[in-house]
C-alpha cells in the first residue's frame, strides 16, 4: 500500500533523529526516450524470465507530488544494466527485470541529488518511491496567550506542525491527507519546569488564515505507564521518549520518568484529552546501538508491555569499495531488511549525492547497480529493521524506498505494533 502523510517514526527521535495495475506483458522497449515518459531505454542482459515491475514515484521536498524529474533505472542482480525510464505525468512508470534484479530511482529537483535502490525485487513488484506528502496545503497563522515561565511556543496537530517560536504568534505549516476540521495542540515549553497545553478539540485550519487558540494553559496529567524487559545486562545509555498520536497521526513528544529496576518502569505526562493513540520509545547501546519502538492505540490504562530484548543480529565490519559494501552479522535473529546509506563527498568533503539501498534481511554483500551516471557511493552508515507485523522482506521492501517504517508509517495505521532496529 502507498504510504499516507508524513508520520515521523518515534524512533527517529531518539537518532536526532525510517497505483496503477501494470499490463501483463513487458513494456515495449524504446529507443532512449522516443516513446515519452514511462518507455523504456532497455539493454539486452542475454538472460531470459524477464517481467514487469511497477514504480510509483514521487519527490523528495515533502510535496507528495509526482516527481517528473526523476529517471528510473533497471537492473540484473549482478548489477548489470538493463533499461531506464522516466515517470509519466502521474509518477508511474514500469519496466523489466528478472527475479532479483533492482530498481533504482534518480530523484529530481534541486539540492544534493538522491538515489534510492531496491535489490531482490521479484516480478510483478509495485514498488513505491520518495516523500509522502508533509506540506503542500499552505499556512496559517495561530496566536495562543502568553504561559506563566514559557520560553518557546509551537502548535502541532494531524497535518498541522510548527517551527518553535518565542512569541505568542506561531506560522503553521499545513499538510494533506486530514479532514477538514481535526484537533490542535498549543505546547509551551517552560524550560526546567514542566510544559503545558491548550487543547483544540475540533479546529478548521484554512491556509492564509489566523487561528486565536484561546486558554487556560494546562498541566500535562500522569497515568501512562511502560513496563519493559529484556534490556540486556551492561546496557548503557538507555533512554525513553513517548509520542502521542491524534488521528492516527504523530503529534508531539512527552519526556519519560524511569524507574530502575527489572522490568525497567516508564511513567509519561502527557496533554489530557487529546491523544487516541501512543507509542513508547526506548534505546539503548549493546554491540551497537538498539532501538524499540511499540505502538498502542487507545491509550491503555494498564502499563504498556515493551520487550526489548534484542532480537535482530549484531552489525560489524560495514565497509565499502568501489563495487559495494560489505558487512558481518552475528548472533540469531529474524529481520525485516536491510537498509544501507552512502554518499559521496566533494573535494571539501561536502556532500555531493546520496545513494540508499534497500536490500534483503540475510545479505552480507551489497553490489552497486551499474547505471548510468550513477554516483560512487562511499559507505556512511546501515541498519537492520524488523516489524512485527510485517511479513519478512517481501511485506518490507514494496514501499520501503518511501521510508515506511522508519520515517513514515502506513495508512491506516494498525492498531498495535512494534519496531526493532539495531546500527553497527
Amino acid at each position: 500500500m502507498p504510504p499516507t502523510t508524513l508520520r515521523v517514526l518515534p524512533v527517529l527521535t531518539l537518532l536526532a533523529l525510517i497505483i496503477a495495475a501494470c499490463s501483463d506483458d513487458p513494456p515495449p522497449f524504446g529507443d532512449g526516450g522516443a516513446d515519452g515518459p514511462g518507455a523504456v531505454d532497455a539493454r539486452d542482459d542475454g538472460g531470459g524470465g524477464q517481467g514487469p515491475v511497477t514504480v510509483h514515484v514521487t519527490t523528495r521536498d515533502g510535496s507528495g507530488l509526482p516527481d517528473l524529474g526523476a529517471t528510473v533505472f533497471f537492473a540484473a542482480a549482478d548489477g548489470t544494466f538493463i533499461g531506464m525510464t522516466t515517470p509519466d505525468a502521474t509518477g508511474l512508470a514500469t519496466g523489466v527485470v528478472a527475479d532479483g534484479g533492482s530498481v533504482t530511482v534518480r530523484h529530481g529537483g534541486g539540492g544534493v541529488p538522491s538515489w534510492w535502490t531496491v535489490t531482490d525485487v521479484a516480478i510483478g513488484d509495485e514498488l513505491w518511491f520518495g516523500d509522502p506528502a508533509r506540506q503542500g496545503a499552505g499556512q496559517m497563522t495561530a496566536t495562543v496567550p502568553v504561559a506563566s515561565g514559557a520560553i518557546r511556543y509551537e502548535v502541532r496537530g494531524p497535518c498541522a506542525s510548527s517551527v518553535q517560536a518565542a512569541t505568542t504568534t506561531i506560522v503553521v505549516t499545513l499538510a494533506p491527507g486530514c479532514s477538514t476540521t481535526r484537533p490542535l495542540l498549543a505546547v509551551a515549553e517552560r524550560g526546567a519546569l514542566p510544559s503545558q497545553y491548550i487543547v483544540v478539540p475540533a479546529a478548521t485550519p484554512v491556509d492564509g488564515a489566523t487561528l486565536a487558540i484561546v486558554g487556560p494553559w494546562t498541566d500535562g496529567v500522569g497515568g501512562v505507564t511502560a513496563s519493559v524487559t529484556g534490556i540486556p545486562v551492561g546496557a548503557t545509555s538507555i533512554r525513553a521518549t513517548g509520542t502521542i498520536f491524534a488521528d492516527d497521526r504523530a503529534v508531539v513528544a512527552v519526556p519519560a520518568t524511569q524507574t530502575p529496576g527489572d522490568p525497567l518502569g516508564l511513567t509519561f505526562v502527557r496533554p489530557a484529552g487529546f491523544d487516541d493513540g501512543m507509542s513508547v520509545s526506548l534505546s539503548f547501546n549493546t554491540t551497537g546501538s538498539y532501538f524499540v519502538t511499540r505502538y498502542v492505540a487507545p491509550v491503555p490504562a494498564t502499563p504498556v508491555a515493551i520487550d526489548a530484548t534484542p532480537r535482530l543480529p549484531a552489525i560489524s565490519g560495514a565497509a565499502g569499495d568501489a563495487t559495494g559494501v560489505s558487512w558481518t552479522l552475528t548472533g540469531p535473529g529474524a529481520a525485516d531488511g536491510i537498509l544501507v546509506f552512502t554518499e559521496q563527498l566533494g573535494e571539501k568533503g561536502e556532500v555531493t549525492s546520496t545513494w540508499r539501498f534497500v536490500t534483503p534481511p540475510d545479505r552480507t554483500r551489497l553490489v552497486y547497480p551499474r547505471v548510468p551516471d550513477a554516483p560512487f557511493g562511499g559507505y556512511d552508515s546501515m541498519l537492520v529493521l524488523d516489524v512485527d507485523i510485517v511479513a519478512g522482506y517481501d511485506g518490507f521492501r514494496p514501499d520501503a524506498a518511501a521510508r515506511v517504517w522508519f520515517g513514515a508509517l502506513p495508512s491506516p495505521l494498525p492498531a498495535a505494533f512494534t519496531v526493532h532496529f539495531r546500527l553497527p
